[in-house]
């Protein structure tokens, strides 16, 4: 069993905020064999999730990363696709993926936040990196020349890393596709391998969630 987070949506024919998630995600740790358990980004009771039997948490993509004053709400409002109550809620499952030493996956936006959760900047704005393919450039032999998808809007650079976090495969214009902590079990991927399942990524996803390693 995982907890998984939830991006948020509004309806525009009135006014309704969502917590949603792509049924991609579902269909996609369902077949690794792992079990999703939804938390809506306005619970106030992150707690309850956490005291759950889960053995790893993966944050999901959608909505944009508030870094214009870090993690703290300021302004945020201001910022198209930001949304505070996400933020928080993804700062205390990180919190507690850390509290109980569990595997913490972040796709895409997800890995973003996990950057600026430790201080990383550089949330850029891209282009050419909307349905389109990158090849993985990495000193690791389960990431070099791998092929993945690219559907963001938004992306890190190597100066905007953290320093606690190390650089594991970049595109061939130096954006970040994937890193891991140090020393904690946290892996970020920037493709979606839900959208596009590739036995590589299948292999490396499972490993992680299961041991907190990449190999």
């Amino acid at each position: 069993m995982m907890l998984m987070s939830m991006r948020v949506t509004e309806e525009m024919s009135y006014v309704e905020k969502r917590s949603a998630l792509a049924y991609e995600y579902i269909e996609y740790f369902e077949s690794l064999g792992f079990s999703p358990i939804l938390v809506p980004s306005n619970t106030k009771h992150v707690e309850q999730y956490l005291s759950l039997d889960f053995h790893a948490i993966v944050l999901t993509g959608g909505n944009t990363v508030n870094t214009e004053k870090g993690l703290d709400g300021s302004h945020a409002s201001k910022l198209a696709g930001v949304y505070e109550e996400r933020d928080e809620i993804e700062r205390q499952l990180i919190d507690g993926a850390l509290a109980k030493d569990k595997p913490l996956l972040g796709i895409c936006r997800g890995m973003q936040f996990i950057n600026a959760y430790y201080a990383g900047t550089g949330v850029n704005e891209l282009n050419g990196h909307v349905g389109t393919q990158h090849q993985l450039i990495s000193k690791h032999t389960v990431f070099s020349k791998q092929t993945v998808n690219s559907y963001h809007n938004d992306g890190l650079v190597e100066d905007g890393l953290s320093t606690q976090l190390e650089l594991l495969a970049c595109t061939e214009d130096g954006v970040v596709e994937a890193f891991r902590h140090a020393n904690c079990k946290i892996l970020g991927l920037q493709w979606h391998p839900e959208r596009a399942p590739q036995q590589f990524d299948q292999n490396l996803i499972t490993t992680f969630l299961n041991s907190g390693k990449i190999i």
